[in-house]
């Protein structure tokens, strides 16, 4: 990590200012952090056990005497004494393992020192690595209670004088390490042993270490931490289907406004950055009949469209979102795409997701009806954000955040001025491709300010696209016929959606397969949909309704020439309808032959436990039974560049948040 070149010159300056002053003591608790901070030494051959369960004291095997004779080892980190800071009173606790042991009530005394160095390294496997470390003068008795009761606390005597003498040293800085060691007294050996918790046994019972000290107020353990690359400049994406559907909208009686509300309950709290809508309504009155709205849980109603498309009929698919480049009062039925709402969605800024949400659509002239197919909300929050572990008697922190180190060197790309204690701060949209840098300078109360060490991060440089076609005719793309036994007919050359023949005749349920898909699991889908090609046009201009849905399975297998193998494959609780448009020309494969969004069941898909990169996924495509289907949609099957595209977009190469939780 970089340093200010002034940092140890007002380091100096500050330092006297803080031993004075009785308020800057603070009280210090540190726990031995892993598994491989508490560690023992076995006498006899010099052989560690890093990563044990218990810490036997100062003896391994129970008896009368104890015998196979340890030195035990605690280091604690990020301790932020200042250099020379008058150390208070100061202790370990331990708690107690065992008592059923020969030798827990048998006596025990033990001498503790510790490691004369300013920064103390982390335990390793080599023989005497404990032993071989140079000891404080300064060491401390204790006689450890008997062990009479399990999990009975243990506290050692005073050792600030050995705490003293390493925060003494000229090279200690402030977030260095410290060890102490544990071994037998030789001029009153110990008969007995006690068996006392470690990090590996049990973490909330690890050994700790409590004292009282002036610290430097400076924040640490940065979030990203020091260094991290690759972190994503997109928003985190959720999206949130509604079930409450379909609804069929009442023609208004007269002039008399009538209508329906579908309802979408979120239980995920996310504070909202930006909202889109996606709706689809099919009308066979005029569309200048409807007027929709949005409401959220805290019951803030956004205005989404009214008395749009005169004499013009549905709303296929559409995409409401602030940014669009046209308005949908200019737009023209089905109203397929993207498009600005006539009232703004950032009403919904800054407000939580979790409740629940409300679609009005009202009818307000009569003469058509109208239903509402589907509709959701897909969501973005904003994942850049900063973390840290503020310092004691901070009174005030200031954030320094810009994508040029001298900036932050010279003071002069302030982003804010938070509370002393807070740990955390949005930083806004980053650029791809940039390394940033930032610190947090503290304050104190009379006006003191500490500057912080320089931390850097640096985000990837895009977002990963993933596209799959068909491979296999057989495994990958089959009709199920399901007035002919279920049977599968694989191999065919073309896909009939959702009958065979015209005239509704011949039923039967798609499935695609495809393979190799390097996701990793949890990743973030920002979108994704299937795309076909137009084989033929028979059964096109008639109406098509849709359901797609996901096989819920971590590692999809291609399709098998038995009866039921698509139908009876498990399905993802997310899908999705699709309204067909037209296909009219053959080799089509635009917009109106590709899906509507289908991430919900993708991330459903990659989120369960058994996916990892280089999975199968499939999906199975079927009649709505709510809106059956008259007409046909005739696409190409596989193999081949003709064949049904997969198309998902997800995050750089960091997996997750730039920010992890505070802590």
């Amino acid at each position: 990590m970089c340093r200010k070149l002034f940092l140890l010159t007002s380091f100096v300056l500050a330092m006297g200012l803080i031993c004075m002053n009785p308020a800057l003591g603070a009280e210090i608790v540190i726990s031995t952090a892993d598994g491989g901070d508490d560690a023992e030494q076995h006498l006899d051959d010099g052989d560690m056990d890093i990563g044990s369960s218990d810490l036997e004291i100062p003896s391994e095997d129970a008896g009368d005497p104890a015998s196979d004779a340890q030195v035990i080892g605690l280091r604690f980190v990020n301790v932020l004494v200042i250099p020379g800071g008058q150390v208070g009173g100061a202790y370990v606790e331990f708690e107690v393992d065992k008592t059923n042991k020969e030798g827990s009530l048998a006596p025990v005394n033990v001498i503790i020192e510790g490691e004369l160095t300013a920064d103390a390294n982390a335990f390793e496997d080599i023989a005497n690595n404990l032993t071989d470390r140079a000891t404080t003068t300064a060491k401390v008795l204790w006689t450890i209670p008997e062990a009479i009761e399990q999990n009975a606390k243990f506290q050692t005597p005073d050792v600030n004088s050995i705490i003293q003498e390493i925060v003494d040293q000229n090279d200690w800085v402030p977030g260095n390490a410290i060890v102490l060691l544990f071994r037998d007294d030789p001029d009153n050996p110990s008969t007995g042993l006690r068996e006392l918790e470690s990090q590996d046994g049990e973490s909330d019972a690890a050994p700790t270490l409590y004292m009282t000290a002036p610290v430097i107020p400076v924040a640490t353990q940065p979030s990203p931490a020091d260094g991290t690359g690759s972190i994503s400049t997109a928003p985190a994406i959720s999206t949130f289907v509604s079930n409450d559907v379909p609804k069929d909208v009442p023609d208004a009686y007269g002039n008399s406004i009538r209508g329906v509300t579908s309802t979408l309950d979120v239980a995920d709290s996310i504070n909202i950055k930006d909202l889109n809508v996606e709706l689809d309504i099919k009308m066979s009155g005029n569309n200048a009949d409807l007027n929709v709205y949005l409401t959220s849980p805290d019951g803030k109603k956004v205005e989404l469209f009214t008395d749009v498309g005169f004499k013009k009929h549905h709303f296929t698919n559409t995409i409401l979102d602030d940014e669009a480049s046209k308005s949908i009062k200019d737009g023209s039925s089905p109203f397929r795409g993207i498009f600005r709402p006539e009232k703004s969605l950032s009403g919904f800024n800054g407000r939580d997701t979790a409740g629940e949400w409300q679609l009005r659509v009202e009818d307000d002239w009569n003469g058509g009806s109208a239903r509402l197919n589907s509709w959701r909300i897909v969501v973005a929050d904003d994942p850049t954000v900063i973390g840290w572990t503020p310092g004691e008697n901070a009174a005030l922190q200031d954030v320094y955040f810009a994508d040029n180190f001298a900036d932050i060197n010279d003071g002069v790309a302030l982003l804010a001025t938070v509370a002393g204690d807070a740990s955390s701060l949005e930083v806004g949209a980053l650029e791809r491709g940039t390394t940033y840098y930032w610190q947090v300078n503290a304050s104190t109360e009379d006006g003191t300010v500490y500057t912080g060490d320089i931390w850097s991060l640096s985000t990837g440089t895009g977002n990963i696209v993933i596209d799959r076609r068909i491979v296999d005719n057989d495994e990958d793309d089959v009709e199920e016929r399901l007035d002919r036994d279920n049977t599968l007919d694989r191999g065919s050359s073309d896909l009939e959606m959702p009958y065979e023949d015209t005239g509704m005749g011949d039923p039967q349920v798609i499935g695609i397969h495809w393979s190799d898909i390097p996701l990793e699991a949890g990743m973030p889908i920002y979108e994704a949909w299937v795309r076909f090609e137009v084989d033929e046009t028979k059964g096109g201009t008639l109406p098509v309704n849709l359901v797609i849905e996901g096989e819920l399975a971590d590692d999809a297998a291609g399709f098998a020439d038995e009866a039921f193998n698509v139908t009876d494959r498990a399905r993802t609780e997310a899908n999705v309808l699709w309204s067909v448009p037209e296909w009219t020309k053959v080799g089509d494969q635009g917009p109106d032959q590709t899906t509507p969004d289908i991430t919900s069941i993708i991330e459903e898909i990659v989120s369960q436990e058994g996916w990892v990169p280089g999975n199968a996924m499939a999906v199975i495509i079927s009649d709505d039974p709510c809106n059956p289907s008259e007409g046909i949609r005739c696409a190409e099957a596989g193999p081949g560049d003709d064949s049904a595209l997969l198309h998902i977009v997800t995050i750089t190469e960091a997996a997750g948040k730039p920010s992890p939780a505070d802590g």
